[in-house]
């Protein structure tokens, strides 16, 4: 049997100022999959994270890592209202940064780095041995005004012979963006 999980549990307040704080992504997830896929918008922590798990384990590969940013145009058009702080221009210069920076943390570690774009953002999300049993797919949907770091996330398990079908919509659509 299969089963889905909500998970609005991870995102907390600050008990300080009551505001949302922002997903963190978890270095055992990093550490313990092999085949990793991230569709994000700056991905300006990832680099951080791989790193640590890297200083902990310097000998520690992966197969294929895959990482979605949004085109230029995406950014400027559409994604740039969800920061109006900032100017279009930072946040595709936070872009390129983020992908050197991911570029220098995994060149020699990853035996498949990919570094790709989207053209329409559907949602934020991340897979994990995606295409096995015991693959885990993680879901933001982006909620209007909102920050995608703070945006409540759906957790989907491959935890049976086959995986749901929810699963699969979530797996086949980060096929189609790895084939176009």
């Amino acid at each position: 049997k299969w089963y889905l999980k909500i998970k609005p549990a991870e995102l907390k307040s600050d008990n300080e100022s009551n505001q949302i704080k922002p997903k963190v992504l978890p270095q055992d997830l990093i550490r313990r999959h092999r085949r990793i896929s991230f569709i994000g918008i700056m991905h300006d922590n990832l680099s951080k994270t791989f790193l640590k798990v890297i200083e902990k384990e310097p000998k520690h590969t992966w197969d294929k890592v895959y990482i979605f940013f949004p085109s230029d145009n995406c950014i400027k058009y559409s994604l740039a209202r969800n920061y109006p702080d900032q100017p279009y221009e930072n946040l595709i210069e936070q872009k390129h940064k983020s992908q050197k920076s991911l570029q220098e943390v995994l060149g020699r570690k990853v035996h498949d780095l990919r570094f790709l774009q989207y053209s329409n953002l559907m949602h934020c999300g991340s897979y994990w041995d995606w295409d096995q049993p015991g693959g885990f797919i993680h879901v933001s949907p982006l909620t209007w005004g909102q920050s995608a770091k703070t945006c409540p996330a759906m957790n989907y398990y491959w935890n049976s012979k086959v995986p749901s079908n929810e699963y699969r919509v979530y797996r086949e659509g980060l096929e189609y963006l790895l084939e176009n």
